[in-house]
């Protein structure tokens, strides 16, 4: 019998929102991969970013755990293959700092990583401005998986980049919720491109600072949480 306590509010695409999940929206509550995933399929669907969204991949918390925990290179190849690594100018990763794969849902603290392919750069991003070490390791994994089965090269190993120098998290719950306004300001810079999409740090960093700060997380999640009961209503008519 289904839980009263953690029922199910809406399903969304591929996406099932419970309470809890839905909860994860509300002040003082940090995210958690469910919550995120869910906000990037609504910026998949956003009509501003049909233009830029095909070559770009959202991957969802889940999968980026997947990659850093799981060493069986096959099955990883065979299971991402779909996704077509090689193909996207620019991959979101929301990277968490959890470090046991037994223990889901442990860690505390979310940051974005993004690559972009035209440069061969990772760019990380962390309200907190601090650096989860899962970024050495999923880089490593990530790139075994999209050379898997090719020639060996001496190409040199991808560099993170990472482009906020200042903290501009100010509590300790609103990691997750500056991964999704990132990620969202990104794809407000790809579309204001003319057709070619080319990230550098200088113009990140400009972005990130001139609109993200604790107030505009906070009316974020306000924004999403009436996604959310406009997502419901539709399913009750």
């Amino acid at each position: 019998m289904e839980s009263q306590v953690d029922n199910i509010v809406i399903n969304y695409k591929s996406i099932c929102l419970r309470r809890s999940d839905v909860n994860c929206f509300e002040e003082f509550n940090i995210l958690n991969d469910m919550a995120i995933g869910f906000y990037y399929q609504i910026l998949k669907d956003r009509n501003e970013f049909k233009s830029v969204v095909e070559s770009v991949l959202f991957v969802e918390p889940a999968s980026v755990s997947l990659l850093c925990y799981d060493y069986d290179l096959e099955d990883l190849f065979e299971m991402f293959a779909p996704l077509k690594f090689n193909e996207r100018d620019l991959i979101f990763f929301p990277l968490n700092d959890n470090t046991d794969k037994y223990d889901y849902g442990a860690g505390q603290h979310w940051a974005l990583l993004m690559y972009q392919k035209s440069n061969d750069t990772f760019y990380y991003l962390d309200s907190m401005s601090s650096f989860i070490k899962n970024a050495d390791i999923f880089v490593s994994k990530f790139i075994e998986i999209k050379n898997y089965k090719k020639s060996p090269t001496n190409k040199i190993f991808p560099k993170i980049v990472k482009v906020l120098s200042e903290k501009i998290q100010f509590n300790s719950y609103d990691c997750g919720m500056f991964v999704l306004a990132f990620t969202e300001s990104i794809m407000k810079i790809l579309i204001s491109q003319d057709k070619k999409i080319e990230l550098n740090e200088e113009s990140i960093r400009v972005a990130v600072y001139s609109e993200i700060n604790q107030k505009s997380v906070k009316q974020l999640r306000k924004e999403i949480l009436q996604i959310i009961k406009e997502i419901k209503n539709k399913e009750i008519r």
